[in-house]
């Protein structure tokens, strides 16, 4: 039977937009029916110290949660010897859309839809102007021949 051992394994939570670190964000490793919590630094780093009798991986749930952010959910596999689990970003809650959702702030309007709309109202406004001001027809006919009448 294997002796059983700590690993520290350590990661980063970061802002999405930002990149920047989140202080105090809760990470929580859940593994074999243990629970591991810790909390970020002022750089955003967490270590989580594992209790081991395996010498190969460990399937464990990771989820983070820290004020203003929506919580993160993952099924990772740690093993011994990858001790760094990397940067987990985290994403403000106006930062998450579906497939069928419109943004709510920055919407954006492509410039050809823009182009399209404004070459279409010039259209209709030099057709508009022509037709105001063209006149009544004149019968020519009537200009050109003079009849007199006694």
């Amino acid at each position: 039977m294997p002796k059983p051992q700590t690993i520290t394994y350590t990661g980063r939570i970061v802002d999405n937009k930002k990149q920047a670190p989140i202080l105090g964000a809760k990470v929580t490793f859940v593994s074999q029916g243990n629970s591991i919590i810790c909390y970020t630094d002022i750089e955003g780093i967490y270590r989580l110290e594992v209790n081991t009798n395996k010498s190969d991986s460990i399937h464990a749930k990771l989820t983070v949660e820290a004020n203003g952010y929506k919580t993160y959910y993952s099924s990772i596999k740690v093993s011994p010897k990858q001790k760094d689990l990397g940067d987990i970003k985290l994403l403000e809650p106006h930062e998450i859309k579906t497939l069928n959702s419109y943004p709510e702030t920055d919407t954006f309007i492509p410039i050809p839809i823009i182009a399209t709309i404004l070459a279409g109202l010039f259209m209709i406004t030099i057709l508009a102007l022509q037709t105001s001001n063209s006149k009544t027809p004149v019968n020519k006919r009537n200009d050109s021949i003079n009849i007199y009448h006694p």
